[in-house]
């Protein structure tokens, strides 16, 4: 079976995560959109389909061929957008593509979710991204279904425990999960409703901590660590390596790997190879890799007058309604903030900024952006590449020149955007 995972024309929509990994690389819970993929289809023969610029470096997070459909094979095309659910929509695609018919699945809100495409028609889908319009050229039958797109990465947070769900019936396999083999629970630790928290081998939960499965399963991945006083109440996934530190308050949170995460948080998800390591709130909030947040920095996820927030858009160029009364920080991979920062709900901070001071920083930051106190500069390109080198050299990770070139090209697309932000700050709060 081939599979294509698109990127459609909606992918600015994630920024600024989707600024440096294509849509199929977000994480949505404990793996990403790509990962339920090949949860959902094991033995598929993947294939990647996102933004050219991209395309090197998906290759390697990915681990997947980019960009190119192989010659005379029926294809499955899945929407990156689409968070793939155990169920009746997966086997009608199997029975779809097995079958031979060209069939369109059409999302509840009449956006492309799935197709699976005959060998003769494959080649008809040229674009630049794998839009509706391109989909329309083919001679397709159509097949509606009540599945949704996520449109933005608050939408995967809402999304959270329900995939969190998922994800602990695909950890825990039926398997009694009292059986912990390899797993360490200290005396003096407290797991209430212990059947639904999983613990893989060499996870470790230490004394004082409490685990509280009660309106959530619990997910410990190798080599996860739960430390003393904490409480972790589900749903909640902890990546392989990552600890929670002592005296943490954390619950509805997907935490990527080898993350330090410490203070309140909730309804977070963390990409992975970043830290919140201190005090501080982080809630409502996305975060991208190798982020730093200082100690005591805290985010606001609820306005004052308790209204709906609004957040940048990137394509309106303007502050959007997000339709929520919740929504916090959404930050880009490799930006990082020092002791005491303050954020304001529906924040966005684009990728290799450094900031500092008192005070809120605008909502709206682009990326490569250095200062804070209204005195902002750009963030020399050299210095941030240097940065990120010894951010990836302390834990165990090459930074070579593919890294350079993708951080490169962001740093190219956001000029216009960031000296106009240099130019009125005040414009972007």
């Amino acid at each position: 079976m081939f599979i294509c995972v698109f990127e459609d024309d909606q992918a600015s929509r994630f920024a600024p995560i989707s600024d440096t990994r294509p849509v199929c690389d977000l994480r949505v819970g404990a793996t990403t959109s790509l990962g339920l993929v090949r949860r959902s289809f094991p033995g598929a023969h993947i294939v990647v389909y996102c933004r050219p610029e991209l395309a090197e470096s998906a290759a390697s997070s990915c681990d997947a061929v980019v960009n190119h459909i192989p010659d005379g094979v029926d294809v499955l095309f899945l929407n990156a957008r689409w968070i793939v659910r155990p169920g009746g929509l997966v086997e009608s695609l199997r029975g779809s593509l097995q079958a031979g018919r060209g069939r369109v699945f059409l999302s509840s809100d009449g956006e492309v979710l799935a197709a699976t495409v005959p060998a003769d028609q494959v080649g008809l889908l040229d674009g630049p991204t794998l839009s509706q319009q391109e989909f329309d050229k083919l001679d397709l039958d159509e097949s509606p279904s009540t599945e949704t797109l996520v449109s933005s990465l608050w939408d995967i947070i809402e999304h959270l425990p329900t995939q969190l769900a998922d994800d602990f019936r695909h950890y825990s396999r039926g398997y009694n999960v009292y059986e912990r083999t390899g797993a360490e629970v200290a005396k003096g630790a407290t797991l209430i409703n212990g059947e639904q928290i999983y613990m893989s081998a060499g996870s470790n939960v230490l004394a004082g901590a409490i685990l509280d499965a009660t309106a959530g399963p619990i997910i410990l991945d190798a080599g996860a660590s739960v430390q003393e006083n904490a409480v972790l109440k589900g749903p909640a996934y902890v990546g392989r390596d990552s600890r929670i530190h002592i005296g943490a308050k954390m619950r509805n949170v997907a935490i990527g790997e080898v993350c330090k995460v410490g203070g309140e948080v909730h309804d977070v998800i963390i990409h992975g190879l970043s830290n919140k390591a201190h005090d501080g709130f982080l809630g409502h909030a996305y975060l991208g890799q190798w982020c730093n947040l200082g100690a005591a920095t805290n985010n606001s996820n609820l306005r004052n007058d308790y209204g709906i927030v609004p957040a940048y858009d990137v394509r309106s160029g303007r502050f959007e309604s997000t339709g929520r009364q919740f929504a916090g920080l959404l930050m880009g991979d490799h930006s990082k903030c020092s002791i005491g920062t303050m954020f304001n709900t529906g924040t966005t901070i684009g990728v290799c900024c450094n900031l500092f001071g008192a005070g809120f920083h605008p909502r709206m930051v682009p990326s490569f952006c250095w200062g804070g106190q209204d005195r902002y500069s750009t963030y020399r390109f050299e210095k941030a590449v240097h940065v990120a080198q010894i951010t990836a050299a302390r834990r165990n990770r090459d930074f070579g020149e593919m890294e350079r070139e993708l951080l490169k090209r962001v740093y190219d697309r956001s000029t216009t955007l960031r000296e106009a932000f240099l130019a009125n700050t005040s414009s972007f709060r």
